[in-house]
């Protein structure tokens, strides 16, 4: 079991460090991003997510816990126990397990040439965001396009919200949409617009394999110049008096599509 080292203070370097990550400004800098929970932990674990150091709460019961029980944690990897009070400044929900990760992003220079990619235009809201990457992985998307404007995908909501997707489903980021048009993952694909305006309904068109779908901001949608570039434009019946879903419920009904008839 790796050896725990104990922190008591807030003036403690590991603690403001960690502190710090809770703002998207320095998870630019460094580069790395916090986990939180036993799930999340040991997927990150599992997957050889690169881990830069472990903590625990006062309170976390290290001898019930499977991860340090069958030494998944690698030795090179410091752990550390803080104050209940300490953890808790730190933790981003409510009823905390009691442990988080801090890790570093990893980066992808391109997609893979074949397969359903799912191409996120200035999508804000974390919950959505996350619950996106989820379903893409479970509908066998092979990646995910992230346009500049778009929220960080390394908050803690996001992550908690993609529930381990971050670390196997590729990410990919853009500056622009006229960069993400010039690159590999854009060419050879079929571009699908969702939008409001679309005159055809998803299930007119055959949506199923090798698209880049293209999901826009929750207010606004797609960019209108980009929505005119992209070969194809669909939406989804609605009944009744609402104008519109939920993205992430509207994105999973699209995404689902590449998996109907094929099990």
């Amino acid at each position: 079991m790796n050896k725990i080292l104990e922190i008591k203070s807030r003036e403690n370097p590991i603690y403001k460090e960690t502190k710090k990550l809770l703002a998207k400004k320095t998870r630019d800098k460094l580069g790395q991003y916090l986990i939180e929970g036993n799930k999340l932990v040991e997927e990150a674990l599992n997957h050889e997510v690169p881990l830069t150091y472990i903590i625990v709460a006062g309170a976390y019961e290290i001898e019930s816990s499977r991860i340090f029980r069958e030494a998944l944690i690698p030795g090179h990897v410091p752990v550390y126990r803080l104050e209940n009070n300490l953890f808790n400044d730190l933790a981003d929900t409510v009823t905390s397990q009691g442990i988080m990760g801090i890790v570093s992003k990893t980066h992808i220079q391109d997609l893979p040439d074949y397969g359903n990619i799912v191409v996120f235009d200035r999508l804000q809201d974390p919950g959505n965001i996350g619950t996106i990457i989820r379903t893409a992985e479970a509908a066998a998307y092979v990646g995910v396009a992230i346009l500049k404007g778009t929220g960080d995908i390394f908050s803690p909501k996001v992550v908690r919200g993609s529930a381990g997707s971050l670390f196997r489903i590729p990410l990919v980021f853009f500056d622009s949409w006229e960069d993400f048009l010039a690159s590999k993952a854009a060419k050879g694909r079929l571009l699908v617009a969702t939008s409001l305006r679309a005159s055809r309904y998803y299930y007119q068109e055959n949506i199923r394999e090798n698209i880049a779908l293209i999901i826009g901001n929750e207010g606004q949608g797609i960019d209108p110049i980009l929505e005119e570039k992209c070969d194809i434009s669909i939406k989804i019946p609605m009944k009744g008096n609402m104008d519109s879903l939920n993205v992430a419920v509207a994105a999973g009904i699209l995404m689902y599509e590449s998996v109907r008839g094929k099990e």
